[in-house]
């Protein structure tokens, strides 16, 4: 892939997850809920990098043979871990009836940073997680119009 179409890749790629993101941060923000639109759209942005940076990665040094390994189930663990802490801070318990507060707003990031390393995976990933291309549905062709290369 040649630099135009490398940077042509990342751009469509990152233009679909603040779409998918930023809906899923204005259903939370019209709600009045503390992660809003921006949160959702850095936290699905920052996870489709990683996850295109890994695919990169993987495809410049895989000369090196066993020289170099790397592993991508590794980097998806690191993603979620570090959204993972990032939720967990959001959740709060209040003494006052004990209630938790917090929950759907965590389980909303780790949403989002799940559809962003989707949307950043290379297209082999996204042809094995929907199965084939008769796929049906929004996320089937969601998934076909992120398969752009």
């Amino acid at each position: 892939m040649d630099t135009y179409q490398t940077e042509l890749y990342i751009l469509l790629r990152l233009l679909l997850i603040i779409v998918l993101a930023g809906a899923l941060g204005w259903e939370r923000e019209s709600a009045g809920k503390s992660a809003g639109i921006r949160t959702h759209v850095l936290i699905g942005i920052s996870a489709t990098l990683f996850v295109s940076i890994g695919d990169f990665m993987i495809a410049k040094f895989s000369s090196y043979g066993e020289l170099m390994r790397f592993d991508p189930a590794g980097l998806i663990g690191a993603i979620v871990t570090g959204i993972s802490f990032l939720g967990a801070g959001m959740i709060f318990f209040q003494g006052k009836g004990n209630r938790v507060r917090g929950l759907t707003t965590a389980a909303g990031v780790l949403t989002t940073a799940a559809i962003g390393m989707l949307v950043g995976a290379p297209k082999e990933s996204a042809k094995y997680a929907r199965g084939s291309r008769r796929s049906n549905g929004c996320a089937g062709r969601v998934l076909d119009f992120a398969d752009i290369s």
